[in-house]
Parts: C-alpha cells; structure tokens; sequence
C-alpha cells in the first residue's frame, strides 16, 4: 500500500471516529450561586464572573462542533494535502471551504455567546440587587436570554451542519481510497 493511500485511508478514519455534539457552547456558561440567580463573582479574572469550565481537551479533540477542537484544523491541514494529490477535484476543494466557513461561524457564534452570557450575567446582577426590579429590567433580561437561545440554536445547526459535511467527505475520501484500491 502506498504512503498516500495510506495517510488518505488514515484521514478517513479520523473522520469517522470524531463526533459531533451540541453542546450550546456550555463552557461559555456564567455560572450562579445556589440560589440559581446570582452570578458567581470571579474577581481574578477582567469580566468579573466564573465561567464553567472547558470540556477536558481529550474531549474537545473528538469532538467536530467544539468551538475549541483542534479536530477542524487539522482536518482542514490533511485535505488540503489529499487536495494537492487531486487539485482538479471540485469536490475536494468545495468540502474544505464549507469546512472553512463552517469554522469561521463557529468561532463567531462562539464570541457572541461569551458576550451574551456576561451580558446576562450584568442584567441578572441588576434585577437581583433592585427590591423591586421594573419591567424594563426584567425585559432587557428576557431579550438576553431570548438571544442566547437563538445562538444555541446557531450552534445546533453548525453541527446539523457538519454531520452532512462529514458524510459527503467520508463518501468522497472512500471513492478516492477505492480508485487507489482498484487503479
């Protein structure tokens, strides 16, 4: 077996064995004190909160949706070298820049989540200190809260997202390692 096929078929199962979790972003998560109000203060760190913690990095590098996976960009540095072998394949090369966008919206969805969560963090300091909070206050809450939820489901549908662009890879990779096979 050559060393490309070799390198291919190893890329495909490197595929194969990530996977592809919604997790909403939870280590973006501002976490609260027991009453499941108040945010947990931090004073060490510059935005004042405690975050929940990442996911251990093992569990980050398996997974393909993780705004932190090292998994994407490597994908991307291994496809990028099959596509060198075959640079007239159109799909090749239209499966990395899906990969690349997706990428790109994951990371951004990830900043605006920071954002909202510390966000929500302020206003809930602000309804929780009031005695008797307005219901502008209350508002501006629920709309913060309305656009971390949207942003969940932003994530959700990147990974919606990925599970196709994983599928259509591994078929293109297989007709590639089978061509190698055959030819």
């Amino acid at each position: 077996m050559s060393e490309f096929k070799e390198f291919l078929d190893a890329t495909i199962e490197k595929i194969r064995a990530l996977k592809n979790v919604a997790c909403e972003m939870e280590h973006e998560q501002v976490l609260r004190e027991p009453d499941g109000l108040r945010p947990r203060q931090n004073s060490a760190v510059e935005h004042g909160f405690q975050r929940a913690d990442y996911c251990p990095m093992e569990v980050r590098a398996a997974r393909l949706g993780c705004a932190h996976t090292p998994a994407r960009t490597n994908l991307l540095r291994d496809l990028k070298e099959i596509s060198n072998r075959y640079p007239d394949n159109q799909m090749l090369q239209e499966l990395i820049c899906q990969l690349e966008q997706i990428d790109r919206e994951i990371i951004e969805v990830d900043w605006k989540k920071s954002d909202q969560e510390l966000d929500d963090a302020r206003q809930s300091m602000v309804v929780v200190e009031l005695a008797a909070p307005s219901l502008g206050e209350q508002e501006k809450l629920e709309e913060i809260l309305r656009g971390t939820r949207v942003l969940n489901d932003q994530h959700t549908r990147l990974v919606g997202q990925l599970d196709t662009w994983r599928m259509r890879t591994l078929n293109e990779l297989q007709s590639l390692s089978d061509a190698l096979q055959n030819g």
